[in-house]
């Protein structure tokens, strides 16, 4: 009997199925996994630009809302609000130093004739041409605010009492050049009261009740004085004193 030899084939160790297709799947999860993640990561990024677009809008508003409480809307000059912080930390300076400063208090004399005769537009025109004129004096030695109507308050350091006369000398030329308003040059003059720290108040209500007091005391003298003695506005200041 012939006998025939069999050959088996030897059984693998493995399937090529039972490593690729593992192997396929966890390719295809980190795959997944990675675009996922960066998805996330483009999202918070995105989220993260919103969030400091939101946020420089926030501080923007704030500046603004800031500057709406501390600024006169129609000069840009600095209101009641910030004049009073202002003076707070200039009478703490005074006091420790030892020193002095000045505050002035002025009005328009002829501004309800501006309003009157040209209109409302021409008075706030002027009130931004004085306020313009003020800060041209002043060159950042002090503060120049509007605290209403046609109410101005200035205030510097000075380095003796007398030397408060002769700023307020130095404004009151000031308004010698005429205001140009609608291409048409208008004269105007202003009454100025001054009160120096800490001779005339130690107080931000007790320096400006002096400083309102003396202006009003200065209008009443400019009233007084004939017309044909006046000399201009300098001229007309002068004859008060």
């Amino acid at each position: 009997m012939r006998r025939h030899l069999v050959l088996q084939r030897p059984m693998p160790m493995f399937e090529t199925n039972d490593i690729f297709l593992p192997c396929l799947a966890a390719l295809a999860g980190a795959v997944v996994f990675w675009l996922a993640t960066w998805r996330r990561l483009l999202g918070m990024r995105k989220l993260w630009r919103a969030a400091c677009i939101e946020l420089d809008a926030a501080r923007g508003e704030i500046v603004r809302l800031k500057k709406a409480a501390q600024y006169d809307h129609l000069t840009g000059l600095p209101n009641r609000t910030l004049l009073d912080e202002q003076m707070k930390k200039a009478i703490a300076h005074a006091k420790a130093s030892q020193s002095h400063f000045v505050a002035l208090f002025m009005d328009l004399d002829e501004f309800k004739t501006v309003n009157d005769t040209m209109g409302h537009h021409a008075g706030d025109q002027l009130l931004v041409l004085v306020g313009e004129r003020l800060r041209q004096v002043m060159q950042d030695q002090g503060m120049v605010a509007r605290i209403g109507g046609d109410e101005f308050v200035v205030i510097a350091a000075i380095g003796h009492p007398d030397d408060g006369a002769a700023l307020l000398d130095k404004i009151e030329r000031s308004f010698d050049r005429p205001f140009l308003l609608e291409h048409t040059p208008f004269a105007i003059s202003a009454s100025i009261g001054l009160a120096v720290y800490p001779e005339h108040g130690s107080t931000i209500k007790g320096l400006l009740s002096t400083a309102d007091g003396e202006m009003y005391r200065r209008k009443r003298v400019q009233d007084d004085v004939p017309p044909q003695e006046r000399e201009g506005t300098s001229g007309r200041r002068r004859a008060n004193r």
